[in-house]
């Protein structure tokens, strides 16, 4: 008989802890989860901050490879900053030549500006670039160099499977 009660209040607690537990409330996305983005301006700023990410990686993963003096970063970080600094208004001509480009109302002069623009972009990168270079040591430049023609090697492979893959792919 005592078994039959003890085996009864095991059930009823059984089931009144699945009842409380069934009430509980659930806990709301967490705030580190993204939202999806809405529309077409909503994705351009997720691949913008997909590029962001990517690009940090790499410096971080390069940093490391080259195995850069506490110095060294630091003055990277100066060149990058001051680079982004000193072509804040071409980016800024960029973004407003752009949305006249989505209005409409794109002139030729406005291509000329555009082009004009990158082209000074581009040189300030140029010289961005020099500047990074020149602050890594001889070995710190080779080991550079062979990581750029490795990566060239890998991209070139990847290239080639891809063209053979076309080149497979049964018609139809």
């Amino acid at each position: 008989m005592s078994l039959k009660k003890s085996l009864l209040s095991v059930l009823g607690l059984l089931v009144l802890g699945i009842t409380v537990f069934a009430q509980e409330p659930t806990a709301p996305a967490s705030p580190s989860t993204p939202t999806p983005p809405i529309g077409r301006e909503g994705m351009r700023q997720q691949r913008m901050r997909l590029r962001q990410r990517r690009l940090q990686q790499d410096r971080i993963r390069v940093g490391q490879a080259l195995q850069l003096s506490d110095e060294q970063r630091q003055l990277r970080a100066t060149i990058r900053q001051r680079q982004f600094e000193a072509t804040k208004s071409q980016r800024e001509q960029l973004f407003q030549l752009r949305e006249k480009r989505r209005v409409g109302s794109f002139s030729d002069q406005d291509r000329i500006m555009a082009q004009q623009l990158r082209a000074e972009m581009r040189k300030a990168m140029a010289t961005t670039r020099m500047e990074n270079l020149n602050m890594l040591t001889n070995e710190q430049r080779e080991r550079l160099k062979t990581m750029r023609e490795q990566r060239n090697q890998m991209f070139q492979e990847r290239q080639q499977r891809r063209l053979e893959m076309r080149r497979n792919r049964p018609i139809g």
